[in-house]
């Protein structure tokens, strides 16, 4: 139970930090039209 509780957690942790990347690389995409 427990170690199943970890792993849920660390692939929570894992996709929120790819959702964060994700979105910078995002924005950036957006923001780069509008600096020009």
């Amino acid at each position: 139970m427990l170690t199943k509780k970890n792993q849920y957690y660390k692939f929570l942790v894992i996709k929120s930090e790819g959702i964060v990347k994700f979105g910078r690389l995002t924005s950036m995409n957006w923001d780069f039209p509008k600096n020009q």
